[in-house]
């Protein structure tokens, strides 16, 4: 598939897979090195990347294949969203930066559009797990018409 068939899903994620540089494509979005994480949430850098490797903390990767830590991915500044584990080792299957892009995906609500990582931080885990359901079919089958 070419560029200028892809969807804005897929062509966000073939930019990053290529760049990394996940500030330029989300302006706004505030990334955490790991020190920075370590502090701000009185850790050791050492169970920083051990919750990283075992999907407890997402990390993205920059185009230095450093690890940087979304803001939005703690709850509340404090401590790793529970669940995030199951997003990043069962829904995406280990690939955090895919895990990403589902979480900042927009479903419907009541009160209109709230992303994924909202049902998350909410411990909404059947909502989470359709809209799973969903963003996987819409992966295999390619962007609507």
């Amino acid at each position: 598939m070419g560029i200028e068939q892809m969807g804005p899903l897929e062509e966000k994620a073939a930019r990053l897979i290529k760049t990394g540089d996940w500030a330029d494509i989300y302006p706004g979005l505030t990334l955490l090195d790991i020190k920075d994480a370590a502090i701000l949430l009185c850790l050791p850098q050492t169970v920083i990347l051990q919750w990283i490797g075992e999907g407890k903390l997402l990390a993205l990767r920059n185009s230095a294949h450093q690890f940087r830590i979304p803001v939005d991915t703690l709850m509340d500044r404090r401590a790793a969203i529970p669940g995030m584990a199951h997003v990043i080792n069962e829904i995406c299957k280990g690939y955090h930066n895919l895990a990403w892009l589902f979480l900042i995906q927009p479903v419907p609500d009541e009160d209109g559009l709230r992303h994924v990582i909202d049902l998350l931080k909410e411990g909404d885990m059947d909502r989470l797990d359709q809209a799973a359901l969903i963003w996987h079919e819409r992966l295999e089958t390619g962007p609507l018409s």
